[in-house]
């Protein structure tokens, strides 16, 4: 088995300070050995698999502190293994390993541990995890075809309160039944993670949140079979420790269940509601009034059944204090494929707003809209603004979105005296106005422009 570890900076600094007490710095002979000792924990997680093994292999102190490395976030598949060879030695370890190495496993990652027609995982993996690990911290399930009605059941009535997180996003033979289960299983989860998996409706959320009762960061995007109902139980037994939920694209909740959560929810921070369509500008401003002193994170890209007329936005702004990262489409800002001035005005208000995302940028959105929108915000504590786009015509024609079309000098015209509605003509928003633009503020406001296809989990740059 191939075992490494991605940096666990929590850990290491207290591995680190518990070793400052020894430092013996009065000793020019052993001063810089102490010193390498203290500062090891926070090396160690940057090395290459190669490289820990030697360490073990150099003195008592080192094979130590990389043995703990090594097995506190084991990496299955390598230059020579595969994935799926490596998670059944793993599996195969842990039946006979001592305790003090036991405990040292805190997350179990299997996601790219992949089953084939001729080899295949033993059903008794999930109990053999929950019985031989008992400080697991993290269990990741993503995309596990052999998390299935049979491993669970070989689980029996075992049981692991140590595992606080656990992702099983995209699993698809998941039952309902398994999924009430899988909450038996570990009772103190305080993550929960079904986005797109098999299983989940009103009844199988509603046992989850029963049983699991120290949830507190909660997703469940993608489920069909969802409805306000699930929201009612979230909201009746995770009223105290809730603190983020992302039902995005959801199209059978309406503003009922999201009301539910806002109000009863006392400690919510993150409400993620991507393209849920059923929402109107009515659960907007319930929201903005339930969650006025506690709300940070607010997404509502691609709800359809919105308008936020400037009423709307304005109780958001006055109302959420603590508000510092919001996510909403331009096309919701621009339904009259203008841009407003008065629209503009709305942002001056968001004066916690750190973090601004506008998604579907329209082709050839000037420039000047992006200046006047910092311009606005200007007194408050906007940090950055990223604007998402998709393809555009241009593409295809000039070759690439860095070279678009540049028009004329900025020219103002007005349109309409009611309305007092903007038309701008000046550069568009490319990549390399937006790196001039960045430029000019010399790093009070970042602005990125990114591809919407960047969304994706497969094309995002972390995954490069």
């Amino acid at each position: 088995m191939a075992t490494s570890s991605s940096p666990l900076p929590r850990y290491a600094l207290a591995a680190a300070q518990a070793r400052f007490a020894t430092l013996n710095l009065n000793n020019p002979f052993s001063r810089h050995r102490d010193i390498l000792l203290f500062h090891l924990p926070l090396i160690l997680p940057y090395l290459s698999k190669k490289d820990l093994w030697c360490c073990c292999t150099l003195n008592h102190t080192w094979g130590r502190a990389a043995k703990q490395v090594l097995w506190s976030y084991p990496i299955f598949g390598g230059d020579t293994t595969t994935s799926l060879n490596d998670f059944r030695t793993f599996l195969q370890c842990i039946e006979f390993a001592r305790d003090d190495t036991l405990a040292l496993i805190r997350v179990i990652d299997v996601a790219d541990v992949e089953e084939t027609m001729y080899d295949t995982i033993e059903g008794t993996w999930l109990r053999t995890i929950v019985t031989r690990c008992p400080n697991l911290h993290a269990l990741i399930l993503r995309k596990a075809e052999f998390l299935n009605s049979r491993a669970v059941r070989f689980a029996g009535v075992a049981s692991n309160r140590s595992v606080q997180y656990l992702d099983a996003s995209f699993c698809r033979n998941l039952t309902e039944v398994t999924i009430k289960q899988l909450a038996n299983l570990f009772p103190s989860l305080k993550t929960l993670k079904f986005d797109q998996t098999s299983g989940i409706n009103d009844a199988s959320v509603s046992q989850l949140v029963y049983s699991c009762d120290e949830v507190q960061h909660l997703s469940l995007g993608s489920a069909r079979n969802l409805t306000d109902t699930g929201l009612y139980a979230i909201a009746k037994f995770c009223k105290i420790r809730l603190r983020s939920i992302d039902i995005t694209s959801n199209v059978k909740i309406t503003d009922a269940g999201i009301l539910a959560i806002a109000r009863f929810c006392i400690h919510l921070e993150r409400l993620t509601l991507t393209s849920c369509v059923l929402l109107t500008d009515v659960c907007i401003t319930g929201i903005a009034k339930a969650t006025a002193r506690t709300l940070t994170h607010l997404d509502i890209t691609n709800c359809k059944g919105l308008r936020l007329d400037l009423p709307v936005l304005y109780t958001l702004a006055n109302s959420c204090h603590k508000l510092d990262n919001l996510a909403l489409s331009f096309s919701t800002l621009n339904r009259d494929h203008t841009h407003s001035k008065m629209v503009l005005e709305v942002f001056h208000e968001f004066r916690s707003l750190r973090h601004l995302i506008l998604h579907d940028i329209p082709e050839h959105t000037p420039i000047k809209f992006v200046a006047d929108l910092v311009h606005q915000m200007e007194n408050g504590a906007l940090k950055q603004i990223t604007l998402y786009r998709d393809y555009y015509t241009s593409d295809f024609i000039m070759g690439g979105y860095t070279d678009l079309r540049q028009t004329a000098s900025p020219v103002r015209t007005m349109v309409g005296s009611a309305s007092a509605m903007m038309v701008y003509r000046s550069p568009d928003v490319t990549s390399r106005e937006v790196e001039k633009f960045n430029e000019s503020m010399k790093g009070k406001v970042v602005v990125r422009l990114l591809e919407k296809k960047e969304l994706l989990p497969t094309v995002a740059a972390e995954q490069w």
